[in-house]
């Protein structure tokens, strides 16, 4: 099979699966379509028209009218009543238009007998009403079971359900459909470009054995054997070449054996020289042709190498900035534990201190007990001071004295109180104060624990994180490897191409040079007669 057949099998195979793709596609937008079509012919208009008989059955329907003309009996309730009758029959009527299972038209008939027993019951309330009977009477009368028709509205609202989920399942079914169809055209694309880049991968290698050979019979050695098998046209132009050298390997051997009879060879040799420059023609056409295809897939080559390397900029560019990050992730680890340790100090001095003031509490306490000692002392001195004035105003003159001293006694012992309750009221506000410092030093350590304990778990978060940052700078430094190894990859690609189109070059010019080569064959045969014994030691070069 030729390239040209080989690719066109190949697209032809494409179209034909992007079509069946297509239809099916089409079927599966059709099966859609077709449910969302059932849905609003069925489901949705189902849906509507029961709202609809609910509403004009239920509260503020001909149920709730029909209680009202009971209680009240105004006309205006059975013209209500009468208004949602007509409507709710109406929406009955379009609904039984419809496609109905068994289940829905026996719950429709139970909801239209519940209906119908209404219908006569207020006309017996209307009557009953006109001969001047009370609610209470009317109502034992006309009583009504409701269940029924409230048992149909379920059943009628089940049916409705089953249908939208059978409908939203179809609808699920031909998206996945439409999935999976996405899916196989992507991956047919897939295989497509594969077996394309397959075919350009084996021209290239057969034109390569090509030139190998075309080389060894432009070095002279007549004895080159096509290796290329198949029928495309590199096949036919390898095939064409060995069969040329092979002429020429013949002609040679000939000039050799029979140097006397190379005049009358000079025409057979000029018809193959003519024939050999025309496949050679053929040649060189073919050729450049697959040149311009080697310079295209260089060229893209070489904007795939660009973009490569603007990707490996980009990753260096981010490997530079979680460098940076993990730097300022480092640093507020450090400034964490720094933290951690001040805070841990600073309970540790708060709970210090509040031992402390804890002390002077106690102090302050057992001072106010002394007091309270010198208090009892100095009332009890003052009542001594008392009873000895007492006495020494009996005694009389002989008493004056000893009535001075109590006197002082008694002022000393009045100072000493009143000293002594100076300081209780002291001591009182020093415990008062030192109570109050106990408790704010105990909230102040409680806030600091707390805060000592939400560093901590900043300081943990943060290691975390700098364990994360260090994992993806990790990762970022193998995915810059990764496309440093891609772009020299498409590089070494991109050579290989750039060879082809040089080797296929240099086709072209063995071409040329054999083109030349056949017209000097055959403007030499002419003169060949006279150059018969020069021609036996230029065919000696040949191996053949």
């Amino acid at each position: 099979m030729t390239v040209k057949q080989k690719i066109t099998s190949l697209s032809v195979a494409l179209l034909l699966l992007l079509a069946v793709l297509g239809i099916l596609q089409f079927q599966s937008v059709a099966a859609v379509d077709r449910v969302w079509h059932h849905f609003q012919m069925n489901a949705q208009k189902k849906q509507i028209l029961l709202a609809e008989i609910e509403s004009q059955f239920g509260y503020g329907g001909f149920i709730h009218n029909f209680k009202n003309h009971v209680l009240r009996g105004t006309q205006k309730y059975v013209d209500r009543f009468r208004q949602n009758e007509q409507r709710m029959k109406k929406a009955i009527a379009d609904y039984r238009q419809l496609a109905m299972t068994p289940a829905e038209q026996q719950a429709m008939s139970r909801i239209e007998e519940v209906a119908n027993r209404y219908s006569r019951a207020i006309e017996t309330s209307v009557r009953m009403h006109a001969d001047g009977a009370g609610p209470a009477e009317i109502d034992k009368v006309v009583k009504i079971d409701d269940s029924p028709a409230f048992a149909g509205f379920k059943t009628l609202n089940s049916e409705v359900d089953a249908i939208r989920k059978e409908c939203s399942a179809g609808i699920r079914n031909a998206v996945r459909k439409m999935h999976g169809l996405l899916v196989v055209t992507g991956l047919a694309l897939t295989l497509f470009f594969v077996f394309f880049f397959f075919i350009l991968f084996g021209v290239g290698r057969r034109l390569q054995a090509v030139h190998a050979m075309a080389d060894k019979v432009g070095n002279g050695d007549l004895t080159a054997v096509s290796s290329i098998g198949g029928n495309d046209e590199i096949a036919v132009i390898a095939g064409s070449m060995e069969k040329m050298t092979g002429n020429i390997r013949k002609m040679v051997t000939r000039l050799v054996e029979n140097a006397d009879n190379l005049q009358n060879s000079s025409s057979l040799l000029t018809r193959m020289a003519e024939d050999a420059d025309t496949r050679v023609t053929d040649v060189a056409e073919r050729s450049n042709t697959v040149a311009v295809a080697a310079e295209e897939m260089s060229v893209n080559m070489n904007n795939v190498t660009t973009t490569v390397d603007q990707a490996s900029a980009s990753v260096t560019s981010i490997a530079g900035s979680m460098e940076e990050i993990t730097s300022n992730i480092r640093d507020i680890s450090k400034n964490g534990a720094e933290a951690k340790q001040i805070t841990e100090q600073a309970v540790e001095q708060a709970l210090e201190a509040s031992d402390k003031v804890n002390n002077l509490g106690d102090a302050a306490q057992k001072i106010g007990k002394v007091t309270e000692t010198i208090i009892e002392i100095s009332e009890q001195t003052n009542l001594l001071a008392l009873n000895a004035t007492i006495e020494a105003a009996r005694a009389g003159e002989a008493g004056k004295g000893f009535a001075v001293v109590a006197n002082e006694i008694k002022e000393l012992a009045s100072q000493t109180s009143n000293a002594s309750i100076d300081i209780k009221d002291s001591v009182s506000r020093i415990q008062e104060s030192t109570d109050e410092t106990v408790r704010q030093i105990t909230e102040i350590t409680d806030i600091i624990s707390r805060t000592s304990e939400i560093v901590y778990r900043i300081t943990a978060a943060v290691e975390e994180q700098h364990t994360t940052s260090r994992e993806i700078t990790r990762n970022i430094g193998e995915t810059q490897e990764g496309i440093v190894e891609m772009g020299e990859n498409i590089g070494q690609s991109s050579a290989v191409a750039n060879e082809v189109a040089s080797d296929i070059v240099r086709v072209n010019r063995a071409a040329s040079e054999l083109s030349e080569n056949s017209s000097q064959v055959r403007e030499t045969a002419v003169r060949l007669r006279d150059l018969a014994d020069e021609l036996k030691q230029l065919v000696s070069g040949f191996n053949i």
